[in-house]
């Protein structure tokens, strides 16, 4: 148990009744103790907390555990971007920093509140998830960040505890939040809106990215958390992308009509997320152009032995079996994807429906027009998104259709093996046949001979010669051989035309019953 937890034990654990759990397990992670609230740590204080979907001993249980977080924030593992516009000039204004480490964090956090010379606030600041994996951890990472420093994040910029494990590298695959919260006046305090992108490569262990975005309207104040692998490619080109805005603004006339439209589209808080959306569904086209090339190749061979190509025998079996394992994973792969297609969609309409929140809320009538580049791009992806989901679709049904052929020629190359296997065995009958039948007609005579041989031949040896006299009764031999070869003959050929006559009478021909043999033979 880790220090805090300790405090936490000694200064009175929760006493559970007999028979109910004593810990809350997360995901099959670390297990977390439940004890009495700490009314001053979060999530307790905070406006966006919500009784009636938090659990304030989950949160701070998961907040206790020291393994999910680093001991002190380092260079690199958070980068902040700041821009403002000056009240003092009227200039925008911004600034980028990429080393922070937890006196650089705690500094900005107390200022953050203290800039009364700074108007339409927009701050992102972007956290790092290690890559390694503990079970000690509550979701099996960890969060590059000071104990401490989270703590700090959480409250100053009162983000929703449904956020926080998310914020820790919890896989999610619920709704995305979008959450408003009102004054004790009735005035709109707070707008909310975080998720977590899909992870298209599932063959590739990846770090979530979760987005967490808050808006002030009395205020005009937008803060974004952006959680994640910090190196990956869709977090690297969006701060790109970010900071070649404002580069742009900078050099664009103040006041002219191409710095005003920059500039209104900056303003829009939802910005950030649909940049955020657009490159987490631009990762999507390569693995699904990687998913297609991969069916087409299988059904190439599907179609060469369709067309009789594929050979015969051991080797075009062995060449279907490894066949039927591609397209199964094949349709692995479609239908994680289609999930992922799924939750992105999700995400795409709620994404929508919080900005029309927002136009509706936040923008007076005759400027709801400055919501439309945002409104128009979430459309776009959502219909993108939905065209993607087609094309699963479509290569999955294929796939279907590839299975199924492979499967029938898997059933022909069999059934071909056992004619051949029901040919030779009737083949090995008719020898049998031939054989019987021989020793059935010498079968009399050896048996007759078994019985007999000593008694007609007497062998004489002495007098300077050997002779061989016979007996007088050798006649009886050949008579009893005849009579019993003749018999066993008649009767044999009796019984074949007995035989024949019966399957002739239940409407039997000659032959159906080798032919239902194959047939046996083959099923």
């Amino acid at each position: 148990m880790s220090t805090v937890a300790q405090t936490a034990a000694t200064s009175g654990a929760l006493h559970l009744p007999r028979g109910a759990p004593a810990l809350r397990t997360s995901q099959g992670w670390a297990e977390l103790e439940r004890f009495e609230p700490q009314v001053e740590q979060y999530p307790c204080g905070v406006d966006t907390f919500s009784p009636a979907v938090h659990d304030v001993r989950y949160y701070q249980a998961v907040l206790r555990n020291e393994e999910n977080f680093c001991k002190e924030t380092s260079n690199s593992e958070v980068e902040i971007f700041r821009a403002w516009r000056s009240l003092s000039n009227g200039r925008r204004e911004w600034k980028n920093t990429k080393s922070v480490k937890d006196v650089d964090l705690e500094e900005y956090l107390t200022e953050a509140k203290l800039k009364e010379d700074q108007a339409e606030i927009f701050q992102a600041i972007f956290c790092n998830i290690g890559d390694d994996y503990s079970n000690s951890r509550s979701f099996g990472r960890q969060l590059l960040v000071s104990q401490s420093s989270t703590q700090r994040l959480l409250t100053t910029f009162n983000i929703s505890p449904q956020f926080f494990p998310l914020l820790l590298g919890q896989p999610h695959y619920w709704s995305p939040g979008n959450f408003i919260t009102y004054d004790t006046e009735g005035r709109l305090k707070h707008l909310e809106f975080f998720c977590q992108h899909p992870r298209w490569n599932i063959h590739v262990k990846k770090i979530p990215m979760s987005v967490y975005m808050a808006y002030n309207p009395q205020t005009y104040r937008t803060t974004y958390i952006v959680v994640g692998d910090l190196q990956s490619a869709t977090i690297a080109t969006v701060k790109e992308r970010l900071v070649d805005l404002y580069v742009r603004l900078d050099h664009c006339a103040v006041g002219g009509e191409e710095y005003k439209s920059l500039w209104n589209q900056l303003k829009d808080p939802f910005l950030l997320h649909s940049m955020l959306a657009n490159e987490a569904f631009e990762e999507s086209k390569d693995v699904i152009h990687r998913l297609r090339g991969k069916l087409y190749d299988q059904l190439d061979v599907v179609d060469s032995f369709s067309k009789g190509k594929g050979g015969q025998g051991f080797a075009a079996r062995m060449s279907l079996d490894t066949l039927t394992k591609e397209l199964h994973i094949v349709s692995q792969d479609a239908d994680g994807l289609l999930s992922s297609a799924d939750m992105g969609i999700m995400l795409c309409k709620e994404l929508k429906r919080a900005h029309e929140r927002f136009v509706e809320l936040c923008l007076p009538v005759n400027q709801q027009f400055l919501g439309a580049k945002i409104a128009d791009a979430t459309r776009y992806m959502l219909v993108s998104l939905e065209s993607q989901k087609r094309w699963l679709l479509s290569y999955k049904s294929r796939k279907d259709i590839a299975m199924n052929l492979v499967f029938n020629l898997v059933t022909q190359q069999d059934s071909h093996t056992n004619l051949e296997i029901a040919r030779d065995a009737k083949r090995d009958s008719s020898s049998m046949h031939t054989i019987s039948t021989l020793t059935m007609i010498f079968l009399p005579g050896m048996f007759v001979a078994g019985i007999f041989g000593m008694n007609f031949f007497d062998f004489e040896i002495g007098g300077g010669h050997d002779s061989m006299v016979a007996s007088k009764r050798l006649w009886l031999y050949f008579v009893l051989t005849l009579a019993l070869t003749v018999l066993v003959v008649a009767i044999w050929m009796c019984y074949d035309q007995l035989r024949s006559f019966v399957l002739r009478m239940f409407g039997y021909k000659e032959g159906d019953e080798s032919e239902n043999h194959e047939k046996e033979s083959m099923a």
